[in-house]
């Protein structure tokens, strides 16, 4: 089939690229695309994004966008929650910020109800605005998420707050999230409450 759509000129083969096959024009997908039913599409994007994590490590950047996407397509948000969430990680292991909380924030939208997702999401994008020196941003994130918190999370996000706070020598904000915590007496909420008094 993809032979005869490169005779048909529908597709082209990239031979610097060991012959890969694209679309010769984004028009022309639409129109293919449109042929297809929303059912149709979804099973084809979620066959398209298993294929894909089978058959190679999810290494590179732009084919973890590819795949979070065709996750999301399939009706697999939060799959695509946690491949996005991985690849911020990355990104920002490689001093890409910016990108890797834009990243972030379509994260947060895929991972709708799931809490613990929602929890790690949250906990990458302070740690990101923390490293970025963006410490006002993640202060306004904090009064507004912490206090409706699940009980179970607040204390791992009182802990990922007052971290954003220390770093950013915000004493006083600091002890503010950690007086929030569900569990006082967790190590790490001790240990940075021993760092807010020295």
């Amino acid at each position: 089939a993809l032979h005869a759509a490169v005779q048909a000129r529908l597709l082209v083969m990239d031979p610097e690229e060991d012959g890969a096959v694209r679309w010769r024009h984004a028009l022309t997908q639409d129109a293919v695309l449109g042929l297809m039913s929303a059912p149709e599409r979804a099973a084809l994007a979620g066959r398209a994004a298993q294929a894909l994590e089978d058959a190679r490590e999810l290494t590179g950047g732009s084919l973890t966008a590819l795949v979070a996407d065709l996750h999301a397509r399939s009706g697999r948000p939060e799959r695509a929650a946690e491949l996005l969430l991985l690849l911020a990680r990355r990104q920002a292991d490689a001093g890409a910020l910016a990108s890797a909380l834009s990243v972030l924030e379509r994260a947060v939208v895929l991972a709708g109800d799931d809490p613990g997702l929602g929890v790690r999401i949250s906990i990458e994008r302070v740690r990101l605005l923390a490293l970025g020196a963006r410490t006002d941003e993640a202060v306004e994130i904090g009064d507004r998420e912490l206090p409706v918190a699940a009980e179970g999370d607040r204390t791992a996000l009182a802990v990922a707050w007052a971290r954003a706070c220390v770093v950013a020598e915000r004493f006083a904000d600091a002890r503010r999230y950690l007086a929030m915590a569900a569990d006082h007496n967790d190590g790490r909420v001790l240990a940075l409450s021993a760092h807010v008094a020295f």
